[in-house]
């Protein structure tokens, strides 16, 4: 089987199901490639600026951990881009399956166009969760949002899905936002959860481990006995950082000794300036992230589900979620909810795993939890019997 991801952008240690997914499925055996433009992850800012990607700065095909990458010539469509010379591309590899991130961009669009001269099968992925939409679009009646929704999204997206065998939701949340808000016929979704590398994302077991989170701390600034609460991710004004940062300002005026690491960045991170006790830097790549978590205490991520959970899990962190994320086997058993945007509850919720021995306890519940259910070579294996089964 030759399996081909076509994705707008490729960023190397930047993005799980672009990165780690198609080398696990290559481990299997199968031949993988990657379709992507020269544009980096988030091409454009909030100006509209337009930029190319410093590692692909020339058309060109190379491999690396066992994938193919080819990288195309964007162009602009408003916004949105397609890729230039696709088609023959596409059929040169010539695909049994091919894998599109997105339910309704104009890059599916050239996928479903150029199915007309092969005969692969078209998947999609989603990882836009039915939580996260605009409250407007989950109003009764009509509004502006749904409509504009509708004409965006829903309608053309009801038209490609027709042309694609399935659809699969890294939660169950993603399957329905794809349903209600991309109009894709439920029988052809799925849920398959993301993965992490539990190779890689390990707890602190050793003294090797122990020695980096000891130098970790001093080289940022934290002291040994600090108790460090760790988010990563995009920073933006949904992601609720502050009710994060308000707690731990809180919580230090108490006279506890609990730190915040924001690990990420985005427009909003000014906002992390108003706190002294929170601490940010920029995105790291997913292979240098485990010392990261390994020399924290305690995950939390205020408002938005995040892969991120995954990955701290494994580390042994324990996590602390909103109480309307939906996806709670994520946590269930190694960690807990509050509720979302209480500052004192959340409050409340860190100082529950203020002692060591629970902590540590957790660690080894947490990171069996992922390897058992969450590890990409499962993960993997998952996604291959859904492309067989079709």
């Amino acid at each position: 089987m030759i399996i081909v991801y076509v994705v707008e952008t490729y960023t190397e240690g930047l993005g799980y199901i672009d990165n780690l997914l198609p080398v696990s499925m290559a481990k299997l055996g199968y031949e993988v490639h990657i379709i992507t433009s020269r544009l980096p992850m988030y091409y454009q800012n909030k100006t509209g600026h337009r930029f190319v990607s410093e590692s692909f700065p020339h058309l060109h095909t190379e491999h690396r951990n066992g994938v193919f990458i080819h990288t195309l010539d964007p162009i602009f469509i408003g916004s949105r881009i397609i890729l230039r010379d696709f088609k023959k591309k596409l059929l040169q590899l010539n695909p049994s399956v091919v894998v599109v991130r997105g339910l309704a961009s104009p890059v599916l669009g050239q996928v479903i166009l150029s199915k007309f001269f092969s005969n692969f099968r078209v998947f999609t992925s989603t990882g836009m969760a039915y939580s996260a939409a605009s409250p407007a679009l989950k109003k009764e009646g009509l509004n502006f949002t749904k409509a504009f929704n509708f004409v965006t999204r829903k309608m053309p997206g009801r038209i490609l899905a027709s042309f694609v065998s399935k659809c699969i939701g890294s939660t169950n949340d993603c399957v329905d936002a794809a349903v209600d808000f991309y109009g894709v016929p439920r029988s052809k979704t799925e849920m398959i959860p993301l993965g992490v590398d539990t190779d890689k994302y390990v707890p602190v077991t050793n003294e090797l481990f122990e020695a980096e989170r000891a130098q970790m701390r001093a080289m940022l600034g934290f002291a040994a006995n600090d108790i460090i609460c760790i988010w990563t991710g995009r920073i933006t004004p949904t992601k609720g950082i502050e009710i994060l940062a308000q707690a731990v300002e809180e919580l230090n005026a108490e006279g506890f000794a609990i730190k915040a690491l924001f690990v990420g960045s985005g427009d909003y991170s000014k906002v992390l300036s108003n706190y002294t006790q929170s601490k940010l830097i920029d995105f790291q790549p997913w292979a240098d992230l485990p010392k990261y978590y390994r020399m924290c205490d305690i995950a939390v991520w205020p408002k938005s589900l995040t892969t991120s959970t995954l990955d701290a899990a494994a580390c042994g962190l324990p996590i602390i979620m909103s109480d309307k994320e939906p996806a709670t086997e994520r946590w269930q058993g190694a960690g807990a909810s509050y509720k979302e945007a209480d500052v004192e509850d959340l409050k409340r919720t860190i100082l529950s795993f203020l002692d060591h021995d629970t902590r540590e306890r957790l660690k080894y519940i947490a990171h069996s939890k992922m390897k058992e259910n969450y590890s990409w070579d499962f993960i993997a294996k998952r996604f291959i019997d859904s492309f067989e089964s079709v």
